[in-house]
């Protein structure tokens, strides 16, 4: 799922890929406006600690 989170994208962006583990958090699911191909895609748009960092 793509993410537009301004804190945490650049952070995941310098990881090479595979599955990190943040702990608990929330997120903030949106749905954008529709793409070329006619469909609409959800993003996460927050990432919210659920315990401060």
């Amino acid at each position: 799922m793509w993410m537009t989170d301004g804190h945490y994208e650049p952070i995941f962006k310098a990881k090479s890929f595979g599955l990190y583990q943040m702990g608990a958090c929330h997120l903030t699911i949106s749905l954008g406006e529709s793409y070329d191909d006619g469909f609409c895609y959800k993003f996460i748009a927050a990432i919210i600690p659920a315990v401060a960092p």
